[in-house]
């Protein structure tokens, strides 16, 4: 009977802590901005996935204090934090933390290098304009895998070519 039921104090335990667990990452995202839960770049799915982690091993491990968890959940968004705004005031630490976007597609051609650097499949280029409600891609300028892994369709202006910025343009 102990392995269904080991008593009240595990059950009991489980409440309380995973409670106020709850509320203090509740609390330390909302300190944290909107950022960390918008489209994630790299660092901002390892703070989820370290917090996750925490909260779970809090929830069934006796041996972890809610304080012991508390402070860490505080580290790893006081970090993402810090590492958002470090970003935000030099750039050219951006460039080494988050990724740029990328064109896989432009004026008709699929960008064979960038798709085999990045596994992404002419199938996945289509089901992109199929999303955005192209059957094929004859009205597509162009198609950008994003910093965050979706991708974004630029339609097709008018008989002429659409102008993408600088950094999307492929080179020639």
């Amino acid at each position: 009977m102990d392995i269904l039921f080991g008593g009240i104090h595990p059950l009991v335990r489980i409440l309380v802590v995973g409670s106020l667990s709850y509320l203090c990452i509740l609390v330390a995202i909302r300190l944290a901005g909107q950022r960390l839960l918008g489209r994630m770049q790299s660092f901002d799915l390892i703070i989820a996935v370290a917090i996750g982690s925490m909260f779970g091993r809090l929830l069934t491990a006796e041996d972890v204090q809610f304080t012991e968890a508390a402070t860490a959940i505080v580290l790893l968004v006081g970090m993402h934090y810090t590492v958002s705004m470090l970003t935000y005031r030099f750039p050219r630490l951006a460039t080494w933390i988050e990724t740029e976007p990328l064109l896989l597609y432009y004026q008709g051609r699929l960008l064979e290098g960038p798709m085999r650097r990045h596994r992404i499949t002419e199938a996945e280029i289509l089901a992109a304009a199929r999303k955005v409600g192209y059957s094929s891609l004859e009205g597509v300028a162009a198609i950008v895998l994003e910093t965050d892994g979706s991708f974004s369709v630029i339609h097709r202006e008018g008989e002429g070519r659409s102008t993408l910025p600088a950094f999307l343009r492929p080179r020639s």
